[in-house]
């Protein structure tokens, strides 16, 4: 997602620098060709207000350089692969009678980023449990006699 970002960044910088020039190129046009092609009815000052129209023009001319489209085609997968992991049959756990819950869209990117696991030796990884064995009170034997 970050490197697509940056990607996303990129094109966008490229799309205001070709933006601006398109719409100083504009002002430079008009400028210079005002008199002979009067079809096109130009009217007013070439200034900054003449500028900012140019400039809006070619953004919304320009404006499918940036795919919005594709941030919401993968919410839409990662949305998908979580309900995949949510109904997968082997990641079911017996003990509790439930599936894998995916909380977060953003899990399946975090999957592949697992380096390192540490565990503190209190039973994460190796589930240590306390089953009861034997237990005596006063002659009583509660528990299986081994």
């Amino acid at each position: 997602m970050k490197l697509m970002n940056k990607m996303l960044y990129t094109v966008f910088a490229f799309q205001l620098i070709i933006i601006l020039i398109f719409a100083g190129a504009s002002l430079l046009w008009m400028q210079k060709n005002m008199a002979v092609h009067s079809y096109l009815s130009i009217e007013g000052e070439l200034g900054v207000l003449r500028f900012i129209e140019q400039f809006f023009t070619y953004w919304v001319a320009y404006s499918h350089m940036i795919p919005i489209s594709l941030y919401v085609i993968i919410e839409m997968l990662k949305l998908l692969q979580s309900n995949l992991i949510d109904s997968d049959v082997k990641m079911f756990f017996t003990e509790d009678m439930s599936y894998a819950l995916c909380r977060n869209s953003d899990l399946i990117e975090e999957l592949g980023q697992v380096e390192f696991v540490f565990s503190d030796k209190t039973g994460t990884l190796t589930q240590n449990k306390m089953e009861f064995k034997k237990c005596q009170m006063n002659s009583t034997v509660f528990g299986h006699p081994s």
